[in-house]
């Protein structure tokens, strides 16, 4: 796990509104002086691994990804879903998190790299699709 404590954190991937309504939320919070921890845990690898032709990764998917973003060269953070509940366990037990953003991911790669590393274990070949 990496962990890094930040003062700003990236929610690129939410809309617009649920990011604004977050923001909101913490400035209310720091407001009134509660302790807080904000944990961002980036892309959920169950929803980031593209589908293989066989179906074989299906069950264990969320959802499936269909396409490459752009080039497919920017790196982007993931973290398995199962591992959450640890990564949240230890951080809200460190008292270097209280009142901080922390952004704990396992994994970092572009999607170019995730594809080929899923067509390199599985022994498939997966169209990319940009």
């Amino acid at each position: 796990m990496v962990v890094a404590t930040t003062s700003i954190v990236s929610h690129a991937r939410l809309t617009p509104g649920a990011s604004v309504q977050k923001e909101a939320f913490l400035d209310h919070i720091q407001r009134v002086h509660l302790p807080y921890t904000v944990i961002d845990v980036g892309w959920w690898y169950q929803i980031s691994l593209p589908r293989l032709p066989s179906g074989r990764l299906d069950r264990n998917l969320f959802l499936y990804n269909t396409a490459i973003g752009g080039d497919g060269n920017v790196p982007s953070v993931r973290t398995d879903s199962r591992d959450i509940g640890a990564y949240v366990g230890r951080i809200i037990t460190d008292p270097r998190t209280l009142n901080q953003k922390v952004f704990a991911y396992t994994d970092l790669r572009t999607q170019n790299e995730l594809w080929d590393t899923v067509s390199k274990l599985s022994g498939e070949t997966i169209e990319k699709k940009y």
